[in-house]
């Protein structure tokens, strides 16, 4: 559940393929995140193998598909949204990962942004902020790092994740059903980490309404199992906290007996940002009382930020 995540490459050298169309081997890098050409009929099945994960249940880690290399690719930042422009890659840069592996699988990404923060340290001679967007040692932390910047950041999880786990969401990408992309998304290890958490949602919430069982967050287990998934089952800092509101997003997903291989023929849909509701997104607002968590929250409606 990326909407729509920064992007990957990859190079092949496949011992077998899914389908005889697909390549089996490759002498450069190409786009695995995103190409439209590869939610092609046929296209599809090759994408899906290439980008999925294999989860070794023993070890409990997640690796790329036998015969696939994945690199992340860095997009320089030139401004954030529409009411703040910085020059690009300078006083604000980017810092891309995999989305598609949990925390078990990102060292190497955490030394990454380690050596970035302590590059524009030097470079600027002040502390930074850190912007972690929706789902991204002490005496290190006070020395680089000035406060932490949360945009549109899931506080208590985003409901949307279970729609996804149980019968998958295309993000609008034409000619591929949701269903066929749930076997990308099933495979991804982020994905279970942003379940609706039990301290932003009431212990009655209803997420998911079937003919046969209706799922509140105690009934996670259960959810796993029953779509036949069961594999799916910090210091202190000044705070800032920006989430969107306006847009309808659904907070329960009413099936019909086909589940969970039909999509939802029904929703409930207070307002956020068409993926994470702005009730788990203002959760930041309870910590106003906390220690280094002072600071201001804003909300963007229509594109600039309003104080809240």
């Amino acid at each position: 559940m990326r909407n729509l995540g920064n992007r990957l490459e990859a190079k092949l050298n496949k011992p077998q393929l899914v389908h005889w169309m697909c390549y089996k081997t490759t002498s450069t890098w190409f786009p695995l995140w995103i190409d439209l050409n590869m939610f092609m009929p046929i296209g599809v099945d090759c994408w899906i193998d290439n980008i999925r994960l294999v989860y070794n249940r023993t070890t409990r880690r997640a690796s790329n598909s036998h015969g696939v290399q994945v690199r992340v690719i860095s997009t320089p930042w030139w401004s954030i949204g529409s009411c703040w422009a910085t020059p690009r890659n300078e006083t604000v840069r980017g810092a891309p990962y995999d989305w598609r592996l949990a925390r078990m699988k990102t060292q190497s990404t955490s030394t990454m942004l380690q050596e970035l923060v302590q590059d524009m340290y030097e470079q600027y001679q002040e502390p930074v902020y850190l912007l972690g967007h929706s789902m991204g040692s002490s005496g290190w932390k006070d020395r680089y790092i000035r406060g932490f910047i949360s945009l549109g950041a899931p506080w208590g999880g985003a409901v949307k994740t279970l729609r996804v786990m149980a019968s998958g969401e295309n993000d609008g990408i034409p000619m591929s059903s949701n269903i066929k992309i749930r076997e990308e998304q099933r495979m991804t290890t982020t994905n279970p980490w942003m379940l609706p958490s039990e301290e932003a949602w009431s212990k009655d919430h209803v997420f998911i309404s079937t003919p046969t069982f209706n799922y509140t967050n105690r009934d996670y287990e259960r959810f796993f199992k029953d779509i036949d998934f069961e594999d799916g089952c910090l210091p202190v800092l000044e705070v800032w906290c920006m989430y969107g509101v306006g847009l309808p997003t659904p907070v329960t997903y009413i099936y019909d007996k086909g589940y969970p291989n039909t999509d939802p023929v029904d929703f409930v849909t207070p307002t956020g940002t068409d993926t994470v509701d702005s009730f788990s997104m203002s959760l930041c607002k309870r910590w106003g009382g906390a220690a280094g968590a002072a600071g201001p929250r804003h909300r963007v409606h229509g594109g600039c930020l309003t104080w809240t």
